[in-house]
């Protein structure tokens, strides 16, 4: 029942996990499976996702938000688990950040819901030691610098505790699993999978 193969990343509401798929760097669906039955549900349309490289599931207002990862492009979609009706947010970031120069950001590739602040956590395309909390109207009000660089690109993103967790791969190898600290960005762990292709989500 999916006419597309390629998974780019999964997120869950507890009760049920949501797929995207990409079609091409333009086009992509999201699925909806049952996770205790794990049996599929339903599908979306084909929508204008970009790359869609990345999705959460926001538990505060209650629906899914896919990173487009298209070049000079600031925004996300938000889906509706529901219905599945699609909207492009765009989010707003200044020149500065609380004295942090964040012009670096011009596409998203990674994103993550934050419990504890109760906001999504956006990872910049390029400059990617740079991620931005955004508030209930989708401004930044938080850089977050994770401190060190990699030369592995970053697949997904999630946050757990008070950890960041990036799984990471290039090409068809070399993939791994790195945790940070998400007060300070200081890397804490990376473990490598010995797994051959790529990992499209955390």
């Amino acid at each position: 029942h999916i006419q597309y193969t390629l998974n780019q990343g999964a997120a869950s509401d507890g009760n049920y996990v949501y797929v995207v798929f990409k079609g091409n760097d333009s086009h992509g669906l999201v699925a909806k499976y049952d996770l205790e039955a794990r049996k599929f549900i339903k599908k979306s349309e084909v929508m204008n996702l970009g790359h869609a490289n990345d999705i959460t599931y926001d538990f505060k207002r209650k629906k899914l938000f896919i990173t487009r990862r298209e070049t000079n492009d600031l925004s996300i979609v938000m889906v509706d688990p529901d219905t599945f009706n699609a909207y492009i947010v765009g989010i707003k970031i200044p020149k500065s950040l609380k004295g942090a120069n964040v012009s670096a950001i011009k596409a998203f590739n990674g994103i993550a819901y934050d419990s504890n602040r109760g906001q999504l956590l956006i990872r910049s395309r390029y400059g990617n030691s740079q991620s931005i909390y955004v508030d209930d109207n989708f401004k930044a009000v938080k850089v977050l610098h994770i401190r060190k660089w990699f030369d592995i690109p970053t697949q997904g993103m999630e946050i757990v505790n008070n950890k960041i967790i990036y799984s990471q791969s290039i090409l068809q190898y070399r993939s791994s699993v790195t945790s940070y600290n998400k007060s300070n960005g200081n890397k804490i762990k990376t473990t490598s999978l010995g797994v051959h292709g790529e990992l499209e989500g955390s």
